[in-house]
């Protein structure tokens, strides 16, 4: 076994910490993290491979490459030939400079992070994002059908979008265990979203007085597939448990509104 794969006198090889550094990214991430981690890993090492290097080889050699290889387009690419975005390019480097982090600091070796001086480009965050006019956003959401149940559905989870600004992946992602019931006479919903870097987002909802406000709509549409408890008044708004989404899929909806008990 030579230099470029051994990594200690064990033997330890670049494959198994890989592999490590692989289910590292899945537990504080997710399992898509580890699947975009996974990818841009192999096509680093199979282009490294056409040179015979890999990952533990000349440090000045592995940084050049990466610099030329994070600005490549897929064979498929529908832009052939033009730079990557500024943020893919980092992103790239970040993803490949993270290894070798994670061998610094897990098997406290004396290695070279050759990405780290790898130039970076500058990012102009939502440079391309053009805002949408008030109008065509209103417009837009008065244009949905709300007599039937796919549309206060539609209705309800597009206001809590524009209203709160979250992800889609973030907003899909509500649980009934999320929502929870606030105030008595001007009732608002807390929505706790499970962001990216397994972080939560608590955000409160317009109260009900309002027939479109996100809080009136979740409540008509018959969206959430829990509410409140029976029990004592103090005890009948309580933090929901229920793991099912408060999105209702169309093909799950029948002709009658199941509202949650209470409301």
């Amino acid at each position: 076994m030579n230099a470029e794969t051994a990594l200690t006198s064990a033997h330890l090889t670049i494959d198994s910490a890989v592999a490590e550094w692989l289910t590292q990214k899945e537990t504080i991430g997710s399992k898509r993290t580890r699947a975009e981690y996974q990818e841009t890993m192999r096509r680093f090492r199979a282009l490294l491979a056409q040179g015979s290097l890999d990952l533990l080889s000349n440090p000045i050699d592995i940084a050049r490459i990466a610099a030329l290889w994070a600005n490549m387009r897929e064979v498929n690419s529908r832009r052939p030939g033009q730079d990557v975005s500024p943020a893919m390019y980092n992103q790239r480097l970040a993803i490949l400079s993270s290894f070798y982090t994670f061998v610094q600091e897990t098997y406290k070796l004396d290695i070279p992070n050759p990405i780290k001086d790898v130039k970076k480009r500058k990012v102009q965050a939502y440079a391309a994002a053009l805002p949408i006019a008030p109008e065509t956003v209103e417009n837009g959401l008065e244009g949905i059908d709300r007599t039937s149940l796919q549309g206060l559905r539609d209705y309800a989870l597009l206001a809590v979008a524009l209203y709160t600004g979250r992800r889609a992946s973030e907003l899909a992602g509500l649980r009934g265990r999320d929502v929870k019931l606030q105030g008595r006479t001007q009732v608002r919903i807390q929505l706790t979203f499970h962001c990216k870097g397994n972080k939560d987002w608590i955000t409160c909802t317009h109260t009900m007085g309002s027939s479109s406000s996100p809080c009136q709509m979740m409540r008509r549409s018959g969206c959430l597939t829990a509410g409140r408890t029976k029990g004592r008044r103090s005890a009948r708004r309580r933090s929901v448990t229920s793991a099912q989404p408060i999105w209702i899929p169309a093909k799950s909806m029948r002709c009658d509104i199941r509202l949650p008990s209470g409301w």
